[in-house]
């Protein structure tokens, strides 16, 4: 069976569509509970498929076995055997697409410009009115950990850079501010670094089949990996569901549902040569048929120093060494935007946008729904404000300027 009809093939086994994300949850014991149930179930659709290689359903269930000992460890009060489960997962795929380099990870082939090799760009957002410079747009430093909360990947006192695909995607983050309040800067980040992707769900291997039709010679190159990916994603996919439940209870907090992911961002801060996380935004409305890929995928990088003793850390240290090099445009107000480019060209209206993306055409194209008509991402104003940003990148983080010093 070549790629194309293998991928298709799972493409249309109905029983997969069943597997939406993100799962809502009232209260902080149901997580538990739920989860088990969904990966069951998607343990007994994997094990009856006749399309699925029987290397790549042990693998699932060996990974689904981790995921609920990690969890029972935890619990249980034994961190240390918690985290050691999960390690046993992620040591599997070290030299796997699935952590890669970012100009060829999966997570970001709705973005990356094949023709001309030219590396994605993500967005950071802050939220306020007055003016902003590059360096209010930079994580909360070291030396003010004590104002960093728990996160779904960020353990409380330890910083997270994190940054979205788009800048709707970091809309959807920060709760959909008001436009007057919105304020975003482009960020460009070095391409040879690896990341863990765990941006993918059920639908997005679709948009990988489709991203595979595209006629060019490094394509043609890639489509070799379609077939690993898309059987690595089967396989960690579990993980990705233990990572994507919403408790709707925003009062609570111990949140169990951050408990795999906070394990995840230790084990990942501890390889030396993987930079961060990528995973879809919980923000999607999981009835979309489309869902996060690849308009809202989410990049977390770790601000931390990588030290072994106290004597080599050092306390007046605001950022990570994995921060310098990474290239920012100053930051712009979307209202602002919006006013200036009225003045310019004709825009699209942005009021109550539901999205889809698709490859389809071109590897580029993304597409909107607004009264069920599809509209190209470009022609929005966020797309158009990705581009403007995008355009003026123009500040370099180092230890040499005044951004970090």
């Amino acid at each position: 069976m070549n790629t194309e009809d293998y991928i298709l093939g799972l493409i249309k086994e109905e029983a997969f569509s069943e597997f939406k994300l993100p799962i809502k949850i009232a209260e902080d014991n149901r997580y538990y509970t739920d989860l088990c149930q969904c990966l069951d179930k998607y343990e007994t659709v994997v094990q009856s498929s006749d399309v699925i290689p029987a290397l790549v359903k042990h693998k699932t269930a060996k990974n689904i076995a981790h995921i609920k000992n990690s969890l029972v460890f935890y619990y249980s009060g034994k961190f240390e055997k918690a985290k050691k489960e999960i390690e046993e997962i992620i040591d599997c795929y070290l030299e796997t697409p699935l952590i890669s380099k970012i100009d060829e990870s999966p997570a970001f082939y709705g973005f990356l410009d094949i023709d001309s090799g030219i590396e994605p760009t993500f967005f950071r957002a802050r939220v306020g009115r007055g003016e902003y410079s590059h360096s209010d747009l930079l994580p909360i430093p070291m030396t003010l950990r004590q104002k960093i909360s728990t996160q779904r990947f960020s353990v409380p006192g330890i910083p997270c850079f994190y940054l979205g695909s788009t800048s709707y995607c970091c809309w959807l983050e920060m709760d959909k501010p008001r436009d007057e309040e919105f304020n975003v800067s482009a960020v460009k980040l070095c391409g040879d670094k690896k990341i863990l992707d765990l941006a993918f769900d059920m639908t997005t291997l679709n948009m990988i089949n489709i991203y595979g039709q595209v006629d060019n010679p490094k394509t043609i190159t890639l489509r070799t990996d379609f077939k690993k990916i898309a059987e690595n994603m089967i396989e960690l996919w579990p993980l990705v569901c233990a990572t994507s439940f919403v408790n709707k209870n925003h009062t609570t907090t111990f949140r169990s549902e951050y408990i795999i992911s906070q394990i995840i961002m230790q084990i990942v801060s501890e390889l030396p040569d993987v930079y961060g996380i990528a995973y879809l935004s919980k923000r999607i409305d999981n009835n979309l048929e489309s869902g996060a890929f690849p308009l809202a995928v989410n990049l977390v990088i770790p601000n931390l120093q990588n030290v072994d003793s106290f004597e080599d850390y050092n306390h007046s240290k605001k950022y990570s060494d994995q921060l310098y090099g990474v290239e920012m445009s100053q930051p712009f107000n979307f209202m602002d935007y919006i006013k200036f480019s009225i003045h310019l060209r004709e825009a699209a209206k942005m009021d109550d946008l539901i999205w889809r993306s698709t490859l389809a055409n071109e590897h580029n194209s993304r597409l909107s729904v607004l009264d069920s008509e599809l509209i190209p991402y470009y022609r929005t104003y966020f797309g158009r404000f990705d581009d403007y940003l995008n355009c003026r990148i123009n500040q370099s983080i180092s230890s040499e300027n005044n951004l970090i010093d």
